[in-house]
């Protein structure tokens, strides 16, 4: 019946659903500020058709955690490459002890102005904090080595990173090594695929 095989489908898709959540750019903690608030708050108005920017921090420390809001919401500062930025991650007071472990975190948020007792300063507005996967600092370090090498020394793998991010010898840029497949497809534990 039409019935039986829509139950079919639902079960099989709720099973297989995994919630997602669309970055649009990675970005470094010195590049959080009042003026790319304002440039961001310039993409208004937000809404269905036009979802708010949504930028990733990696490698991140949180520190000054507190359970605000009646437990409910918590506070807290975000340091991205020694620069600190304070953070609200609401409904997300009862995590407090969970991000209290001293670990590298990867946080997803909204950047916004908080206006509050006659300053105003860029806010961090959380939408998800994960844990770094493991290897992300060892993996960051082999690329700088690489790159410091002359280029034909470098290996394949990180060419192809390199290349991945269009990165050359005289790009004064900065792209996150989160852009690469290559670099992430490594940092899931999946061989580099140049790898002989």
């Amino acid at each position: 019946t039409i019935e039986g095989r829509a139950r079919v489908i639902l079960d099989v898709a709720e099973a297989d659903l995994e919630p997602v959540l669309g970055i649009d750019a990675v970005v470094r903690g010195d590049e959080l500020t009042l003026e790319l608030c304002e440039e961001l708050e310039r993409l208004a108005p937000f809404g269905l058709g036009n979802p708010n920017v949504t930028l990733l921090a990696a490698n991140c420390e949180l520190s000054e955690l507190a359970a605000v809001g009646e437990g409910k919401h918590l506070r807290l500062a975000v340091t991205a490459e020694r620069a600190r930025s304070g953070a609200i991650a609401f409904g997300r007071g009862q995590a407090l002890d969970r991000y209290r472990r001293v670990e590298r975190y990867d946080v997803a948020f909204r950047l916004a102005a908080n206006r509050w007792n006659g300053t105003v300063t860029p806010q961090l507005v959380v939408r998800e904090i994960f844990e770094t996967p493991d290897g992300y600092q060892a993996l960051r370090a082999w690329l700088t080595e690489e790159w410091g090498r002359e280029p034909g020394d470098r290996s394949a793998e990180a060419r192809a990173i390199f290349a991945e991010l269009e990165l050359r010898e005289d790009s004064t840029g900065w792209r996150s090594a989160l852009e690469s497949p290559t670099f992430v497809a490594a940092l899931r534990g999946r061989a580099l695929p140049l790898a002989a």
